[in-house]
């Protein structure tokens, strides 16, 4: 199924056009019924750039440019006829457009370019934290904002204190969920690109994912700026905290994945892994971040130790013949396998 889809996407610029403007349309409804669940809401936005983002994986930066302003208008222009408000239609189209699907698309060249999974982490993570500032955390009074928000569109039956708090703790943790959605939407992606010119690259591709070091410092800053007991932390203190921690929390992921398969271990300890963390964020976010930063200093994967050891050794794209022939609009950056 999903290669069908990916096979369709690619077609042509005008499938990938089609499909990227109903992913908008989708994902808009979708979040107006979730809107009381706002961070499955955000994450449902944030993976309408998934056509988007295969396109530039596969075709490059310009053809996937196009995908993007195509689908963006197309969802506007049917956003503004329901609505029967133009002017409405076209400020969602271009919200969701440069909030979400510039970032992902930035992130898709970065990964087509260089292959590595943590560089592309790094580009969402910077571009989530000054798009989520701009989209309000860094107001100075939360509060005061919550507190103009008409009765008649709160939920009914919650107390107005409550509420408040509730919107400012959603507001704080609005840029982990884009960077969940959108680090979430770039592998999807990437699997589907690997599903269809290169079975079992995804794989190897996301078990070398790894962080810069210097990305460290963001959490030490951070942490000290949010814990220390004399600090009085903003908003967009905490909010850059959890961005930098969800970074860290896929990196975890990755090393548990390494780890498990050079004991190797059961299976089902990667199933109750997941299970942790649909079920229980607030258990497996610290445990996975924590993972991810001691990989990150302690290299448990060994990945540094893999760096000039051969074709095989934490490059999943080395030593192939075929690198950046892919005929169909690749350029000079465009290669390894999964990238033809």
């Amino acid at each position: 199924m999903a290669s069908a889809v990916a096979s369709y996407l690619l077609r042509s610029r005008t499938h990938a056009i089609a499909v990227q403007g109903g992913y908008g349309l989708v994902a808009l409804a979708g979040a107006g019924l979730l809107a009381q669940i706002p961070s499955l809401a955000t994450m449902l936005l944030c993976l309408s750039g998934l056509p988007l983002a295969l396109v530039t994986l596969r075709r490059g930066a310009g053809e996937g440019a196009l995908v993007g302003l195509g689908g963006g208008l197309g969802t506007a222009l049917v956003v503004g006829l329901v609505l029967g408000n133009p002017l409405m239609g076209v400020l969602l189209g271009l919200s969701l457009g440069f909030s979400l699907w510039g970032p992902l698309w930035l992130a898709a060249i970065v990964l087509r370019r260089h292959r590595e999974q943590g560089l592309a982490l790094c580009v969402l993570a910077v571009t989530t934290v000054l798009t989520s500032t701009g989209m309000g955390i860094g107001t100075a009074d939360l509060a005061a904002i919550w507190h103009q928000v008409p009765v008649a569109q709160r939920p009914k039956g919650v107390d107005e204190t409550v509420f408040v708090a509730a919107m400012e703790l959603a507001t704080v943790h609005f840029g982990a969920w884009i960077l969940c959605g959108l680090e979430i939407a770039l592998l999807w992606a990437r699997r589907w690109q690997a599903e269809l010119v290169f079975p079992g690259g995804f794989e190897r591709e996301f078990l070398a994912l790894r962080l810069p070091l210097w990305f460290l410092a963001l959490v030490v800053g951070a942490a000290l700026l949010a814990l220390l007991p004399w600090a009085d932390p903003r908003p967009e203190v905490l909010a850059i905290l959890l961005v930098v921690l969800c970074c860290f929390l896929f990196q975890g992921v990755a090393a548990a994945h390494g780890l498990a398969l050079r004991r190797p271990l059961s299976r089902w300890w990667l199933a109750a892994l997941y299970g942790t963390l649909i079920f229980a964020v607030p258990v497996a976010l610290p445990f996975l971040a924590a993972l991810g930063i001691a990989d990150l200093v302690l290299d448990l994967r060994g990945l540094r130790r893999q760096v000039g050891a051969g074709p095989d050794a934490g490059d999943p794209d080395a030593g192939d013949p075929g690198a950046g022939d892919d005929g169909a609009g690749g350029g000079p950056g465009d290669v390894g396998p999964v990238n033809r």
